[in-house]
């Protein structure tokens, strides 16, 4: 009983030292030190295929050490390919994770002892190993000490193992980089609520969701306190962006700007890893608003059919926002989209408030005109009936296409200028606007979709959402 006691104990000693050694290279290999933690895997590995000779009538055991071996094969071989690159002058490829359910420790109690001849897995895995030890002698690398027989690898071990602990974040640093660029600095963004015309109900909304509970956090708790997650939808260029933005600039806290360029990547397994690292930030630096751009592009209806690494990007949105041991309390999730429609309905879920952003009136249109008008000489600019004529005239597009067509109307004085006389003509030579303008444009004007047949559909979808 004594030998089996003594037998279990060595091999959990040797399984805990395999371990050391593959986190310290994980660690080595996060920081594109690729030659020295190709070292450590074949250190690991070599006490991780010991161990699997030593327990293998254990069939449930030896496969799980089969699948942790393989593992650490193919993260030994990527340090192969990364070392080559680096010697023909390449860029580093990607990081590629490995599966941490398979450091074996809880299994270990559950296996059978024995000894055996050599099976024929086993053969293959140790010309496997012959093939790492091959990697030495034709980069001409020495082969790396036993580990614990010296002390610098002992120094080394302990000292990425404390590094690991003092990490605050699980993903390197040339993603947490990516990530942080894309933090707006309070009163930065240029935009503010005086510059948003109309939206007085959204903005009482946004006081009430953000600002309010900043100042006042004790009357916002339990039932009172308020949602994680709001969502813009409605036709586009209607001020949804311009919302987010006035939020950055009016609200004390971290706004952190996000599309799909922020969060996609080309190697599997880093999109999940951005985005578990947008929410670390967040909650560094809570309190946080985390705004999603156009946001059915990152969250649409997930299908059998899509990309793995897009679903998996996906669930760990689900995930971080409102999963078991999710911490969200302070921070905001902002989104808008177009096409609210196609978002997926767990998302939507997490998105409880949502907000429709509609067309302009003519009240919110005349206030658009006297503030693009003021530093413009024009004939109309104190008759309201003249004002009110264009504002009837522009009512039904979108916010955006208004924009347009007073752009539009502005340049005309500009385009009568003779070509021999442009350099010459004073600003204050210039005519005076006046409505002919407004109607010229409007009627060379294309709009760029149906806004009111558009808006018709946003406010079917919205009543249905809330069913």
């Amino acid at each position: 009983m004594d030998d089996l006691n003594d037998k279990k104990q060595a091999i959990m000693d040797d399984l805990e030292a395999a371990n050391d050694l593959t986190d310290a290279a994980e660690d080595l290999y996060a920081q594109f030190n690729f030659k020295k933690a190709l070292d450590y895997y074949h250190n690991g590995l070599e006490i991780l295929m010991s161990i699997k000779k030593r327990t293998k009538d254990d069939k449930k055991f030896n496969s799980k050490m089969r699948k942790r071996i393989e593992e650490v094969l193919t993260r030994a071989e990527t340090c192969k390919k990364q070392i080559k690159m680096a010697k023909k002058g390449k860029k580093k490829a990607g990081i590629i994770d490995l599966e941490e359910d398979t450091r074996l420790v809880d299994h270990f109690n559950q296996m059978a002892f024995g000894g055996g001849g050599m099976t024929e897995a086993e053969r293959q895995e140790k010309e496997a190993m012959t093939s790492i030890h091959s990697i030495y002698n034709s980069r001409g690398f020495s082969k790396p000490d036993k580990p614990g027989t010296t002390k610098d690898t002992e120094d080394e071990i302990e000292e990425a193992k404390t590094s690991k602990k003092k990490k605050k974040y699980k993903i390197n640093s040339d993603l947490m980089e990516q990530l942080e660029e894309n933090i707006i600095p309070s009163g930065q963004s240029g935009v503010t609520w005086d510059d948003i015309k109309g939206l007085s109900d959204v903005k009482k909304t946004l006081q009430e969701t953000i600002i309010y509970p900043q100042k006042r956090p004790d009357l916002f708790e339990g039932i009172r306190a308020p949602a994680k997650g709001i969502l813009f939808y409605g036709p586009p260029g209607n001020g949804k962006t311009m919302l987010a933005k006035a939020v950055a600039s009016e609200c004390d806290c971290t706004f952190i700007n996000i599309s799909a360029a922020s969060l996609m990547s080309r190697y599997l397994g880093e999109g999940e890893k951005l985005m578990r690292g947008l929410f670390q930030i967040a909650a560094d630096r809570a309190p946080s608003v985390i705004f999603f751009d156009e946001i059915d592009s990152l969250l649409g209806s997930r299908s059998s059919s899509e990309h793995e690494a897009s679903r998996r990007m996906k669930t760990e949105f689900l995930v971080q926002l409102d999963g078991v041991g999710s911490s969200t309390e302070s921070i905001l999730v902002l989104a808008a989209t177009n096409r609210p429609f196609d978002l997926d309905s767990a998302a939507l879920r997490r998105l409880p408030k949502r907000i429709l952003i509609g067309l302009p009136d003519e009240e919110v249109i005349e206030s658009m005109l006297r503030n693009y008008m003021q530093k413009i000489d024009c004939d109309f600019e104190n008759d309201d009936s003249q004002i009110e004529e264009i504002a009837d005239m522009l009512n039904g597009l979108s916010a955006g296409d208004i924009k347009s067509v007073i752009q539009s109307a502005a340049m005309a004085p500009i385009n009568e200028i003779e070509g021999d006389k442009f350099m010459s003509v004073k600003k204050e030579d210039l005519r005076q606007l006046t409505i002919d303008d407004f109607k010229q444009a409007f009627e060379e004007f294309i709009p760029s979709y149906d806004a009111l047949a558009s808006f018709k559909e946003y406010q079917k979808w919205g009543r249905e959402a809330e069913k």
